[in-house]
């Protein structure tokens, strides 16, 4: 008999369950390269978007060059991680070195978005690691849960863009946090849209409203959009407009001497949305009175609009108490808009705890620099908010299950100690 036929039966004879079991394996690892390669792409972008937006730059004009001849980069040279390699570090022109800073954030995009993947969709029920994602990602699937996942992604993405960022000029670019609340609204948009597993009926990857909560958020979003209209036509005037007027380069930003006064305009701003979300919520009551489930779409969106409201609201409220409090600026915008776009992707409840896990993630990394300068005998300058803010959202997203099971057995033995 010829082999190739040998090999066809012997192929036919094994057991189906072993073939579809080879099937899932390879599509798995054929979805895991792929989800690599685009993430390592996302990455390149990453990159021109750390060096431009502080800058001012265009990030789609002109396309990447070398920084000191200005040789345009070919296609070949481009190419994420296998270009640097390809070039060994160098310019093919001038023979400049080209920063390793590059291939290393497009694989560790790379991985970003692979390692999700793997832990969401392929890591057994048995696995500890299962508890990352939940019943709903299994569930599901990759190819029905792809708009909440990609949303998860360009988040996190976006934090390590935001963190090197910020941690280099102190500023957090806003065009970063609203592609994150876009996107995250556009999840909760596009998710309920999806087809749904029989094994996913009554499972979703975010706490979901009832009709008080929706018309809670969709009210309050309304009012941020009549509020930025506001803004746009002048009704509004945007706190710290005469910053530079008082504190020239070098200064302490302490030495702004009307702090509390930007404060008015601040809460100007936010009368609309505060107003917006009053009406929401006595529509929600009326229209909630009969105690049915709204339509998932309403509840997935009004999911978005409450962590977007929760996430911001909550850094907003203490930066302006802050502020009042010590009569200079607490905190940046910037850090706020990061929180509500956390907000946004992974729900309300996510967004708290990042918020109330970056004081400890700060004070350990001060505790540490602290040590280190004592034994270097070199102090060490002022850190951003915004790289702690990110660091306690992975935190979140990556140990949500221990976290949980922390607080629970906390909570749990404080009820002993007191019953």
């Amino acid at each position: 008999m010829p082999s190739h036929t040998l090999d066809l039966a012997l192929v036919l004879a094994r057991d189906p369950a072993d073939q579809l079991a080879s099937l899932e394996f390879w599509g798995r690892v054929v979805a895991a390269a792929f989800l690599f390669a685009f993430g390592a792409c996302v990455g390149s972008f990453l990159n021109v978007l750390v060096y431009r937006l502080p800058a001012g730059l265009s990030v789609v004009t002109p396309p990447s060059r070398c920084p000191l001849c200005g040789h345009r980069l070919a296609w070949h040279e481009n190419l994420p991680i296998l270009g640097w390699l390809r070039l060994r570090g160098r310019c093919s022109a001038c023979r400049a070195p080209i920063s390793i800073q590059y291939p290393l954030i497009e694989a560790a995009i790379g991985l970003l978005f692979a390692g999700l993947y793997l832990l969401y969709f392929v890591t057994p029920e048995s696995s500890p690691l299962a508890a990352i994602g939940g019943p709903w990602w299994r569930a599901q699937g990759f190819a029905y849960a792809w708009p909440t996942f990609m949303a998860v992604a360009f988040l996190l993405t976006a934090l390590i863009a935001m963190t090197l960022i910020d941690a280099r000029t102190f500023t957090i670019p806003i065009e970063l946090s609203t592609a994150v609340i876009l996107l995250g609204f556009g999840a909760a948009i596009l998710q309920p849209l999806m087809p749904t597993g029989y094994r996913a009926a009554g499972l979703w990857p975010v706490s979901l409203p009832l009709a008080k909560g929706i018309g809670v958020g969709l009210g309050g979003v309304a009012g941020t959009l009549t509020a930025l209209v506001l803004l746009r036509k002048g009704v509004f005037t945007p706190s710290f407009l005469d910053f530079d007027q008082y504190v020239k380069e070098g200064d302490d930003l302490a030495s702004y001497p009307h702090a509390r006064r930007e404060m008015r305009k601040e809460l100007a701003f936010l009368t609309p949305i505060v107003v917006g979300m009053a009406i929401g919520f006595f529509v929600g009551s009326v229209l909630g009175a009969n105690d049915a489930k709204p339509p998932l779409f309403l509840r997935s969106v009004g999911a978005a609009a409450i962590g977007f409201l929760v996430g911001g609201g909550l850094l907003w409220t203490i930066r302006i108490g802050g502020t009042y409090l010590f009569n200079r600026e607490a905190m940046g915008m910037g850090d706020v808009h990061l929180l509500a776009g956390v907000g946004a992707v992974l729900g309300w409840q996510d967004a708290t705890w990042t918020l109330f896990l970056t004081p400890a993630i700060a004070l350990t990394w001060v505790g540490i620099r602290v040590a280190i300068g004592a034994v270097l005998g070199r102090r060490w300058m002022e850190i951003p908010l915004g790289p702690f803010l990110a660091a306690a959202a992975f935190l979140r997203v990556f140990a949500h299950p221990w976290i949980d099971w922390a607080f629970e057995t906390f909570i749990l033995y404080r009820e002993r100690l007191l019953g």
